[in-house]
């Protein structure tokens, strides 16, 4: 099962209105099906729609505004406006942005989206002049099965198809503190995620959860509602509440939803990168994708760290240190053959640059050609000959 997201088709096509190129490759008047509850709404699989739907955000309202201009510029990913799984949308928008800044820049952009699957290819080939670069994109997200199982979860009770308003809230905790021995126990973020990487995992839990909440909300007159499933082997439960359950006499639903969940604390921020390193980039670079493609191109591994859970670590000094060293540590115990990995932040409006916190260059790779392609704004002090943080100053300038 996927969510199905609920949105307005007039709402929805005026805001693409201000996006024509856009809205030239979309058709909320006829996307998905009709909702069962809401004569004016429709609902759809498809990731974007979630965006179009929420424009009173300002980050995703810029999100459009970066889609069209790359639009403008002649570059696409499909799977952006496809796709309806919510992992491969993320991803989809980390080559977004870094196809933002590249075509800020001057440069062409060739995407390999329908060699994708059947072939080894990188996300996209940047070139000017005589700089060419492969560069596969990597959005690493710590605890991918527990965040998604989180997200979508949330969402599913958000945007269900029935004629109810209310509040709720979701609870996560441990169903026993302590073991046999009296001996504390932890919730362990890794086991749970194992356990619910596979998307089918995670929706046998969510589809437990939303048959019983739609269960009791068949029964008239019921103010509240408590769903509660119990996972021995993860020892963790899971709740649901519904509050003022009120029937909803309007055009669309109105709910509001808060989250708790047992405390992800103990995992060190220098411990998480160091594994990171060793667990995602390491085997990511090993793949090969950004060194695919026949002829005399450079490689880059650009990693869009915005998804982590120590974003805010990237901008203190001794934590980039720690960053470092620990890159400059594992990329010596094997063969780098990547000549850039650039560690950023995206610029989440049109024309902004990333911030780029943490660097490997291969010696070989000219620093004018690195200038050329991310912006001469940059200022890193060297940890070594390849590996690179931002100066200080240049944290003081993304703090800001």
């Amino acid at each position: 099962m996927e969510i199905e997201y609920l949105y307005d088709p007039e709402i929805v096509t005026k805001v693409l209105k201000t996006y024509p190129l856009l809205f030239h490759k979309l058709n909320p008047a006829w996307e998905g099906q009709k909702a069962l509850s809401f004569s004016k709404l429709r609902k759809t699989r498809r990731e974007i729609y979630r965006i179009l739907s929420n424009q009173h955000y300002p980050r995703l309202a810029n999100v459009l505004a970066i889609l069209e201009h790359c639009l403008a510029m002649e570059w696409e990913n499909p799977t952006l406006l496809r796709t309806r799984a919510k992992t491969n949308f993320e991803s989809a928008l980390s080559e977004l942005f870094v196809a933002e800044s590249f075509l800020q820049r001057g440069f062409t952009i060739q995407g390999f989206e329908k060699q994708k699957g059947s072939d080894l290819v990188p996300d996209m080939l940047v070139q000017l002049g005589d700089i060419s670069l492969s560069a596969e994109v990597y959005s690493p997200i710590d605890w991918d099965g527990y965040n998604c199982f989180l997200d979508e979860l949330r969402f599913a009770i958000q945007h269900l198809d029935v004629p109810w308003n209310y509040r709720f809230e979701i609870k996560m905790g441990l169903i026993s503190h302590f073991d046999s021995r009296e001996k504390i126990l932890r919730f362990d973020p890794w086991k749970f995620s194992d356990a619910n990487t596979r998307p089918a995992d995670r929706w046998k839990t969510i589809n437990r959860i939303i048959s019983l909440i739609k269960r009791e909300l068949s029964i008239t007159g019921r103010r509240e509602i408590i769903s509660c499933l119990q996972n021995e082997n993860l020892n963790i439960f899971t709740e649901v509440r519904l509050l003022q359950i009120q029937k909803c006499q309007s055009d669309k639903p109105v709910r509001k939803g808060v989250g708790s969940h047992p405390t992800l604390s103990g995992h060190a921020p220098e411990w998480m990168f160091d594994n990171l390193v060793k667990r995602g980039i390491l085997n990511k670079i090993k793949k090969g994708q950004a060194q695919s493609l026949k002829g005399n191109h450079s490689s880059a591994l650009i990693i869009d760290v915005s998804r982590l859970g120590y974003t805010t670590e990237f901008v203190h000094s001794w934590y980039l240190h720690q960053f470092g060293q620990s890159l400059q540590r594992y990329l010596k115990l094997h063969t780098v053959d990547v000549d850039l990995a650039v560690f950023y932040n995206p610029g989440l409006v049109v024309g902004a640059d990333m911030t780029i916190p943490l660097l490997y260059r291969k010696s070989s790779f000219p620093d004018a050609s690195f200038r050329r392609l991310f912006g001469t704004q940059h200022q890193f002090d060297a940890l070594s000959e390849e590996v690179f943080i931002a100066s200080v100053k240049e944290q003081d300038r993304s703090n800001n």
